[in-house]
């Protein structure tokens, strides 16, 4: 019994995929626009969530790649100078739930027209707190040892923009001091994760005890802390508070909300703009469709007339608005991708860095998801005045 239901059931969807073909291929031009309509509204959707997602890992990478699951501690004076004194360090080990403290200065350096981003810290704690590893050359410790006064790394990406090689004196103007430093590259470092070109040309990297040294001070810019597996990131900012009162503490966890809260609302931004597409999109298919009644009306007649159903009726129209809407999702899917590269090597011809995108398979499925809804909600209401045609004025319907 059930397998003779499915068994009808499959032969009227069968039929309903014929009428629809045989409609959109009698009716091609207008067919065409339909489809047309709904691939850019399609393609400007999945390109704006692509480019957005494409925004959230880019921040969210930078963020945990400049903190990890840390906190930054700065002075409320200033964060823009090393204004926090050293045994603040030592104060902040002591809390429980604290696994290191690494202390830092950076500034922002210019040479040949390019800014730097030039940070002094322990040598030991290089790779933890910045993610980079030594690719050519040697580290700061070896240089120290083998009597190189102000050595420096730079990154990978720095040093071709440049033109820099190991043992080449780098002289930067510092933004901080507004003092010329020089110093000589003994190391090529890994480079950032993320194209950062746009912004600047890269890192360097130096001893917190030189920077000091050059600044004629004991202080730090800042602290990163780092806490141990299943601490309470939110308690241990406020004990840093207590301890020492002239703190600014933020957490990565702040940071990532923050962020989370800006990414939100271009989200809606873009999803709004899309869905002014989509809308254009369902009311061509609600259109189509219902020329497409009016001008089956007899064939309607017909269908009742040999004893068709109104789920029949109701299924045949349907299947012709959603066939229509899916191959309107599918080309919009395909051709976002090639806008999106269009788009990303545009705005890095024009204006110098990389547009953040991600072309993740889940944003292509909701695409076509919501292209085969919008053809079903679009259709619902012609096909259901279809089917309620009664099958005597169907058949005297010129």
């Amino acid at each position: 019994m059930g397998f003779a239901k499915f068994g009808k059931s499959f032969r009227i969807f069968s039929f309903s995929v014929k009428m629809a073909l045989r409609s959109m291929r009698y009716r091609s031009f207008r067919t065409f626009l339909t489809v047309l309509g709904i691939t850019i509204g399609i393609m400007t959707f999945v390109a704006l969530m692509s480019i957005g997602v494409g925004m959230q890992i880019q921040i969210t990478s930078i963020i945990n790649q400049m903190m990890g699951a840390g906190i930054i501690v700065s002075s409320q004076l200033t964060s823009s100078r090393p204004s926090v004194p050293s045994e603040v360090g030592n104060l902040i080990m002591d809390i429980e739930g604290v696994n290191d403290t690494v202390g830092v200065i950076e500034d922002f350096v210019m040479i040949q027209g390019e800014y730097l981003n030039l940070a002094g810290i322990n040598p030991s704690k290089l790779e933890v707190r910045f993610g980079v590893t030594i690719i050519e050359g040697h580290d700061l410790t070896w240089a120290l040892d083998h009597g190189i006064k102000r050595p420096v790394l730079i990154d990978e990406s720095a040093a071709n923009l440049l033109g820099y090689h190991i043992n080449d004196t780098l002289i930067v103007s510092s933004m901080m001091t507004s003092t010329i430093m020089e110093f000589t590259i003994v190391g090529i470092t890994s480079a950032f994760q993320i194209d950062i070109s746009f912004i600047m040309a890269g890192f360097a990297y130096t001893t917190l005890e030189i920077m000091q040294e050059i600044m004629a001070t004991d202080n730090v810019q800042y602290y990163l802390v780092t806490i141990k597996e299943g601490a309470d990131m939110t308690a241990i900012a406020e004990a840093i508070r207590e301890t020492w009162p002239q703190a600014e503490v933020i957490t990565s966890e702040e940071i990532l909300a923050m962020s989370e809260q800006i990414l939100n609302l271009i989200f809606a931004v873009l999803i709004a703009i899309g869905s002014i597409s989509l809308l254009v999109g369902a009311l061509m298919i609600t259109n189509t469709t219902m020329m497409s009644v009016l001008e089956r009306t007899r064939e309607i007649g017909i269908i009742k007339s040999i004893g068709g159903k109104r789920s029949h009726v109701l299924t045949i129209f349907m299947t012709e608005s959603v066939f229509v809407a899916l191959i309107g999702g599918i080309l919009g899917c395909i051709l976002s991708v090639v806008n999106v590269l269009g788009l990303t090597g545009i705005v890095s011809a024009m204006y110098g860095f990389p547009l953040a995108y991600s072309l993740q398979p889940w944003i292509f499925m909701v695409g076509i998801g919501m292209a085969t809804g919008i053809g079903a909600a679009a259709g619902a209401f012609p096909s259901y005045r279809a089917a309620s045609v009664k099958p005597v004025e169907a058949l005297r319907y010129e």
